[in-house]
């Protein structure tokens, strides 16, 4: 059984979550939001099965900050504010605010979770629960053997590594879609390349973005 909390740091998210969650903070700082997860897929076996190992993972994200070194490199973004950065430094998601459980009647054998609340806290949940589930759902799937998959993931990462490095690249980083693999996620491989952020979709049309 494999217990490495899945979430080890909150920069395992997409970089346009915190280009999004600067405009949320700045522009709507008192908007409520609610988000739900939805498999649009059909899984191997229910959803529900893991709804007590997503608890958990739950309850650690919720212990999680940024540290100094990851506040400097975030801090280090040209677009980046620092009142932006000192509301970070104090951030923790709150576990008032996100509830798992297994779906009951028309959604039995579902899992679902739902995210509500003031939007600047809900919304960065959005990518981590969809990390925490899918890496659950591999653990149990491919069992103690990894070997395969994790080796597919490096090399498709290793081939958009490449692909980058000939000349000077503008890109948004994707850390938490380049799966849970330490060695996809390390940006250290990108050195030499601007960051840029993406258009935050809640200054285009806040009141449409609820997390659907």
């Amino acid at each position: 059984m494999n217990d490495t909390p899945v979430i080890r740091s909150l920069l395992e998210t997409d970089l346009y979550k915190f280009t999004m969650w600067q405009t949320l903070l700045h522009a709507f700082p008192a908007n409520d939001a609610e988000y739900r997860f939805v498999c649009r897929n059909t899984p191997a076996f229910p959803l529900s099965e893991l709804c007590e190992a997503v608890n958990r993972e739950l309850d650690h994200l919720c212990t999680l900050g940024f540290s100094d070194a990851e506040l400097a490199y975030l801090g280090g973004l040209r677009f980046m504010k620092p009142d932006f950065i000192d509301f970070l430094r104090i951030f923790r998601f709150q576990r008032r605010f996100i509830e798992a459980r297994p779906g009951e009647g028309a959604e039995a054998g579902q899992l679902v979770i739902v995210a509500k609340g003031p939007q600047v806290h809900v919304m960065g949940f959005e990518i981590f629960v969809l990390a925490i589930v899918n890496e659950l759902y591999f653990r149990r799937l491919c069992g103690a053997d990894r070997t395969a998959v994790l080796a597919e993931g490096r090399a498709g990462v290793s081939v958009r590594v490449l692909r980058l490095r000939p000349a000077p690249t503008l890109f948004g980083r994707l850390a938490g879609r380049g799966g849970r693999d330490p060695q996809a996620r390390d940006p250290r491989g990108l050195q030499g390349h601007v960051e840029c952020g993406t258009r935050a979709a809640p200054w285009a049309d806040p009141d449409r973005h609820d997390g659907a």
